[in-house]
């Protein structure tokens, strides 16, 4: 409830509407969660049924929380898109607008039950190319475990409405829309990590998608430049994680 009311009004003294706006948010996100069964998160065994392509095809989720921590102890998410998505990567599967959304809303509700009152976790997604001198040392990606499926009528419900519909930025501004909307206050940084000329592209319009509020925790981080950002202490900006414990693929150790 916290959460809502700073969201909608910083200073509420000032906005004598706030109660009321913060009131119907609430309200709406208990229909949202009603209807896409958040609670089902938190069953057993749902992180193998929703995130492995046997069970959830084209669900291609490169993020998750890892168990990196900031030196406060706030959750620190970490991705890698080109490990889904990119043509380069062995055995990449199509992703599935709904079943996609519905598996990354899955990671992002279990950090959100991490946070401490008040507290906010930060994100580091990694839009480089892909790692392919790196990953040519596996010889099968992880999700063969299970097994691949091609069905991508194979998948965890519910969906909302149009989502098996939506295609290109659109599922990254659905996204945007349900983080912004339903799990608010939540989000300290989102540091996009060696981003190349095509997603500075993208960036520029995806950015203009949320609230101002939410645009001013988006960080464009260069190789070479983690000291500033990942590194630095979180009283400066920055995200506060430990060189000796963070992995290097971000420039750790």
């Amino acid at each position: 409830l916290c959460r809502v009311l700073r969201a909608e009004a910083p200073d509420r003294r000032a906005d004598s509407d706030a109660v009321q706006r913060a009131a119907a948010r609430v309200e709406a996100t208990v229909r949202f969660r009603h209807e896409y069964a958040c609670g089902s998160f938190h069953r057993k065994g749902m992180a193998r049924r929703l995130l492995m392509h046997a069970s959830n095809a084209g669900a291609s989720v490169y993020f998750g929380d890892c168990g990196i921590r900031s030196l406060t102890g706030r959750p620190v998410l970490i991705g890698r898109v080109s490990l889904m998505t990119s043509d380069s990567a062995p055995g990449a599967a199509a992703m599935q607008p709904a079943q996609h959304l519905r598996a990354c809303l899955f990671v992002v509700e279990r950090c959100m039950a991490l946070l401490e009152p008040g507290a906010k976790g930060s994100y580091i997604l990694d839009v480089g190319s892909y790692p392919a001198a790196e990953m040519a040392a596996h010889h099968h990606r992880y999700w063969d475990e299970d097994g691949m499926s091609v069905d991508s009528s194979v998948a965890v419900g519910p969906h909302l409405p149009g989502h098996d519909k939506l295609r290109g930025l659109a599922v990254l501004k659905e996204a945007l829309r349900l983080l912004e909307r339903h799990y608010p206050e939540t989000l300290r940084r989102v540091y996009f990590y060696r981003p190349g000329p095509t997603f500075r592209f993208i960036f520029a319009a995806f950015r203009l998608w949320v609230a101002p509020s939410t645009r001013e925790r988006f960080v464009l981080v260069r190789k070479g430049e983690e000291q500033d950002h990942f590194f630095a202490d979180e009283a400066a900006g920055g995200c506060g994680l430990d060189r000796h414990s963070a992995p290097r693929e971000i420039g750790g150790s």
